[in-house]
């Protein structure tokens, strides 16, 4: 009788370790579905159709003032940037937001206010795509007594 629980309590673990087994290790030994290609590339467009514009990427967005990790004493700083795009680009801090409009060549600039201690500014525009672009820094502020 003690045999019997034995070669039960044994078989029991082995099936165990099989399914543990196929539970963590099966995904990784299955082949992966291939991924559906679209059934127009940019490479077999017609000359009547255009890809869309490329999405503009963060490094498109520069910010040429401030620097990131820089302190002032100034309350307010003077946000400047270049965008790619002509949509409105919306600059904001902890204690205020605004709007500039780049000019023909992308240019824009905003004066920002800013509170006490560490502030973040976030600089964000729309590109072609509708995708939000971002680009943080931090200021100081440090209140002279």
């Amino acid at each position: 009788m003690d045999r019997e629980k034995i070669i039960t309590v044994i078989i029991g673990l082995i099936i165990g370790a099989l399914l543990a087994g196929g539970y963590f290790l099966g995904p990784k030994l299955l082949p992966r579905p291939a991924e559906k290609q679209s059934p127009v590339s940019e490479n077999t467009l017609s000359q009547n159709q255009t890809a869309s514009p490329p999405a503009l990427r963060a490094k498109d967005l520069t910010l040429s003032f401030p620097d990131d990790n820089s302190s002032t004493t100034n309350t307010t700083v003077t946000v400047s940037g270049k965008s790619p795009t002509p949509n409105p680009v919306i600059i904001y801090a902890n204690a205020d937001e605004k709007i500039a409009t780049p000019d023909a060549e992308g240019n824009f600039a905003a004066d920002i206010k800013l509170e006490d201690g560490e502030n973040e500014i976030t600089v964000s525009t729309f590109d072609q795509n509708d995708k939000i672009v971002t680009i943080k820094r931090n200021v100081t502020l440090e209140v002279s007594e």
